[in-house]
């Protein structure tokens, strides 16, 4: 690509991942840790995290349908659930495995 900038992460397409939901980076005020890193959803049931340089810090089950990510004015992360309209807080625990 001669103009514009090269992705930093490229998601799997295999049988077991679905449709790429955007997401949003953690600014929360808890688990300094995870600060920084994106958060990421699949729609058929996986949650991501990656880093600046585009590493996979944390890839999980979740629910399926997840339709959208977003955080509140104090930066905590929230998932966004289609098939019942629910929304979750996603909270983050222990110390991330940075590669």
């Amino acid at each position: 690509c001669a103009q514009g900038t090269l992705p930093v992460y490229e998601y799997p397409h295999d049988d077991s991942h679905g449709a790429v939901i955007g997401g949003s980076v953690y600014r929360g005020p808890e688990t300094k840790q995870w600060r920084g890193l994106y958060v990421g959803a699949d729609w058929c049931g996986s949650l991501f995290v990656i880093d600046q340089q585009g590493r996979e810090i944390l890839a999980k089950s979740a629910p399926r349908g997840i339709v959208g990510i977003g955080d509140d004015k104090r930066g905590r992360l929230f998932a966004v659930h289609r098939q019942d309209g629910t929304i979750s807080r996603i909270v983050f625990s222990g110390v991330p495995a940075r590669p």
